[in-house]
């Protein structure tokens, strides 16, 4: 276009306000939503699945691709995968799911006062329900991974010539994990079964703060107070504090990255899409196709 058309889109993306935009409707479909689950699990900040071993490759890299690789691509992915994880809810939630609308939105009220005034402070900080239900969960997947009994297992040995030992009791875990949920949502109606899908936007804006707070954690600890000797800083504040200077971290003998990742986040995923499947149902009566 020209260049007062250019200047105008501008003036619009860093954030002049529009009132012309209408409202959509404030809720998606449920099966539309679900598509946030992996991508909020992986916003969760756990420690490193293998650790940075430095080899004499190291000193043929330049001091900018040291760093680019390290620094500006740790912050950019700290920095974006927040945001895209609000903004997908946002337009699924608020937007009928239209990417289009998205833009639109942009366009009229600006991308800083759309992701940040529209999207982000809302649920920047979750709510009391949604700190309950996080809370809740992670002292019960705990509290079972140390209960419910399992067949050790070792697993490989680590560069410093430590051996990690786990307990195969997923399985179990899982099982008792629905049939609680079943028993107590479904059945006895103790809560809400809806009360994931409800306090979705909530539950992302906690996770995402508790992935940054307990991430920070994680790095003094393994820093000043590691569990083993597998401990790889690198010096790269940034670098250190994304990819995790402790390869197994755990806290009072529970493995920390067993919880974050096989407990905390694959135990959320069907008790998401349950929750899901009785708003579904709470709202048109039956489930849907692509919902079953």
């Amino acid at each position: 276009g020209t260049d007062s058309e250019s200047f105008h889109w501008l003036n619009h993306l860093v954030g002049r306000p529009s009132s012309r935009l209408p409202l959509a409707h404030q809720h998606s479909t449920p099966t539309g939503l679900a598509i946030i689950l992996c991508i909020m699990t992986a916003t969760i900040a756990v420690p490193p699945a293998a650790p940075v071993v430095h080899s004499t490759g190291d000193k043929f890299l330049t001091g900018f691709e040291i760093f680019f690789r390290r620094t500006f691509l740790s912050l950019l992915i700290l920095f974006l995968a927040p945001i895209i994880v609000i903004l997908l809810w946002y337009t699924h939630a608020h937007l009928d799911g239209s990417f289009l609308a998205l833009f639109e939105r942009f366009y009229e009220r600006g991308f800083f006062v759309t992701v940040y005034i529209d999207a982000w402070r809302p649920v920047a900080f979750g709510s009391p329900i949604a700190w309950k239900i996080i809370g809740g969960f992670v002292a019960l997947q705990i509290m079972l991974d140390i209960a419910v009994p399992g067949k050790k297992y070792n697993g490989p040995v680590t560069p410093k010539g430590n051996v990690p030992h786990y307990k195969n009791n997923g399985l179990a875990v899982y099982l008792i994990t629905m049939t609680l949920f079943a028993v107590f949502g479904l059945y006895l109606r103790v809560f809400d079964p809806a009360v994931v899908y409800d306090q979705f936007g909530y539950l992302l804006g906690a996770a995402n703060l508790l992935g940054v707070v307990f991430a920070f954690f994680l790095y003094i600890k393994g820093s000043y107070f590691p569990s083993s000797s597998d401990v790889y800083p690198t010096g790269n504040l940034a670098f250190d504090y994304y990819y995790g200077v402790e390869l197994y971290p755990r806290i009072l003998g529970v493995d920390v990255k067993l919880m974050t990742n096989c407990r905390f986040g694959m135990m959320i995923w069907p008790l998401i899409i349950l929750s899901f499947a009785a708003k579904q149902h709470q709202l048109n009566g039956a489930l849907s196709d692509s919902m079953v």
